[in-house]
């Protein structure tokens, strides 16, 4: 009797699906993150430094929807069948964060090009978040990339509270492409070395 063998690439397409779903690995390929492959960790609460995950409140999602770098409108898990989005914490508990047109401060210290659009690259409007001092208390954060200068961060989206949370994502083998890298010079940060992943050292 004949036994049929499967083909190797068939093998590799099955391993490398089996990993991620084992291992809730995910592609992404936006400039608020490094590129590259990442893994979700849902249940591992955000520090200042992390990529967490998180959904748009329905409001938010409403006025932004259909637009890919608010998460679309493709049967996501997120309200409004938004997917989420993923993106650095600046600040967390016990930080204050000073929001205005023109910078975002956290504790006093101003996040390089951090001024606030009124309009999209298309022209679209989009919302911001209120200006104004505060405290953040536990459970909130303040998302903010050093990676693009127009990331759809908290100064649209404002405070991102713990029911909107889905975990964090650790890098695994990512990279970080020209206009990211310019970006952390323009911002007097320096791309540093985490096993095989380009990312940006903490500072605290």
């Amino acid at each position: 009797m004949t036994r049929l063998k499967a083909p190797w690439p068939l093998w590799t397409v099955l391993a490398v699906g089996l990993a991620i779903l084992v291992f809730r690995l995910h592609f992404f390929h936006t400039e608020s993150a490094p590129i590259g492959l990442w893994r979700a960790l849902p249940a591992a609460e955000p520090r200042v430094g992390d990529v967490a995950r998180f959904c748009m409140r329905s409001e938010q999602a409403r006025l932004t929807a259909g637009r890919p770098y608010a998460g679309g409108r493709r049967s996501g898990p997120c309200p409004h069948d938004t997917w989420m989005l993923a993106k650095p914490v600046a600040a967390g508990p016990g930080d204050t964060v000073v929001h205005t047109p023109d910078a975002v401060r956290v504790n006093g210290q101003e996040l390089p090009l951090s001024s606030t659009r009124t309009h999209d690259s298309r022209g679209l409007p989009v919302p911001t978040a209120d200006f104004g001092s505060f405290v953040l208390a536990d459970g909130e954060f303040w998302m903010h990339s050093p990676y693009a200068d127009g990331s759809f961060d908290s100064r649209y989206l404002g405070v991102v509270r713990g029911d909107q949370l889905h975990g964090t994502m650790r890098p695994v083998i990512t990279w970080l492409t020209g206009a990211q890298r310019a970006a952390l010079r323009a911002r007097g940060l320096r791309a540093g070395r985490c096993g095989l992943v380009a990312c940006v050292q903490r500072d605290r």
